[in-house]
């Protein structure tokens, strides 16, 4: 199938993505990058857990967006959201695959950097699955409808505009009499 050769392209370009740098032994500027180096082990899977929580979440609201595109009827909405999810899917299963071997690599007390490589694939997958399902509310219209009380407009008109709609000319006035006929035939 053409599935999987798609997903492992993906997931070599995630992990590529979340490689980090061992040769830089600089923890300053390492720590800018990694604001969960200071973290204990458990906190770190506490984190990845809770992200991947987070990401099944959104992958629910997303399904039902989906459904809501199906039936919907429109076709244009159910190719953009359908991307989004098959996306997040993949997105989805390659933070529970870094959740897991996060967890396995606490469990065993395996280096710490293995265990940070682990949380940087599970936060790079909740960023993109953020933005996916950010972009399945633009797929379906949802910021149109959003409103909150603080929404509000503001209509400006300014001084000396003709009143009426310029664009709407009037009417011409009715024919009185009919013209003669062309021809006496």
């Amino acid at each position: 199938m053409i599935r999987r050769p798609r997903m492992l392209v993906f997931i070599c370009l995630i992990g590529s993505a979340a490689v980090a740098d061992v040769t830089n032994n600089n923890s300053a500027s390492d720590r800018k990058f990694r604001p969960w180096s200071d973290l204990s082990d458990k906190d770190k899977a506490k984190m990845s857990a809770d992200a991947v929580s987070q990401m099944r979440q959104m992958l629910k609201e997303m399904f039902q967006k989906l459904e809501d595109a199906r039936d919907s009827k429109d076709i244009e909405k159910l190719n953009c959201v359908n991307a989004d999810v098959a996306t997040s899917k993949a997105l989805v299963d390659f933070a529970e695959r870094a959740d897991l071997q996060l967890q396995e690599l606490v469990a065993r007390g395996e280096k710490k950097q293995a265990a940070e490589d682990e949380l940087n694939k599970t936060m790079i997958a909740l960023g993109k699955v953020k933005a996916l399902r950010a972009e399945s509310d633009d797929c379906m219209g949802g910021f149109r409808f959003m409103t909150d009380e603080l929404t509000t407009v503001d209509v400006v008109v300014q001084p000396g505009l003709p009143a009426g709609d310029p664009t709407d000319p009037p009417r011409p006035p009715p024919v009185v009499s009919r013209p003669p006929p062309a021809s006496p035939i």
